[in-house]
């Protein structure tokens, strides 16, 4: 029901996790660096598959993670939350070595949905203290966009609950939809203390912070579209 000192150095291909009889993980703030996720046949992704039944997950610090899920979600913590959810202290960034030599075009984070920290939410969320600064969403060699919905933080949210508390995502996205923090959403989101920063690129639909409605209390942002403020 508790585990800790989970460790990866990137040269193989890792499992995500799933154990809907977990009830919590602490990281202890150790980092989990060059974590590297491939999953098929429309499988979620990250360091953990899904998470159900009311898991927390919290006290993760993760670096040069890559999560690809072909038709899934891809987060780098967490591929879809599924039920009822609890994250607080999660991060997830790039480091210099990381992106060293590396385009918009190298794949971090890609899926149906791709989010820096969370693919999907089609359940309740409860998000606080949580951070991303990734590349999250990939151009294909057509220049067409692999991810239906991309978010700095949360890919998408599919008819879920979503609260967030103090965080921020900066982060370089691509997608036919993509928002600074969250990309596509039909639920009910509720925002307080939120910044975004970064670049965005997007087919159909951008915005700064979600692209849905969502309730917000001092939450702004600086994400910019081809040098241009995206609102």
């Amino acid at each position: 029901q508790y585990f800790n000192g989970l460790t990866a150095d990137g040269k193989a291909n890792f499992k995500p996790i799933y154990n809907s009889h977990l009830q919590q993980y602490d990281g202890g703030n150790y980092r989990i660096a060059s974590l590297s996720v491939s999953s098929g046949d429309a499988k979620d992704a990250g360091l953990f598959a899904q998470l159900v039944n009311g898991q927390k997950v919290q006290n993760v610090t993760m670096t040069g993670t890559k999560v690809f899920s072909n038709g899934g979600a891809a987060g780098s913590l967490v591929g879809s939350i599924n039920g009822t959810a609890v994250i607080s202290n999660c991060q997830t960034f790039l480091t210099l070595a990381d992106i060293r030599g590396k385009d918009n075009t190298y794949i971090w984070i890609d899926g149906k949905y791709a989010g820096g920290l969370i693919g999907a939410v089609h359940g309740t969320a409860t998000i606080t203290d949580s951070a991303a600064s990734t590349v999250v969403g990939a151009l294909a060699t057509d220049n067409s966009y692999l991810a239906e919905s991309a978010g700095g933080l949360i890919g998408g949210v599919d008819n879920g609950n979503v609260n967030i508390t103090r965080a921020y995502a900066d982060s370089y996205l691509n997608g036919k939809i993509a928002g600074g923090l969250i990309g596509a959403s039909s639920g009910n989101v509720r925002l307080t203390d939120i910044y975004t920063a970064g670049f965005v690129s997007f087919d159909t639909q951008g915005a700064g912070l979600v692209c849905g409605e969502a309730d917000m209390t001092n939450c702004y942002t600086v994400l910019h579209k081809h040098g241009l403020p995206q609102t």
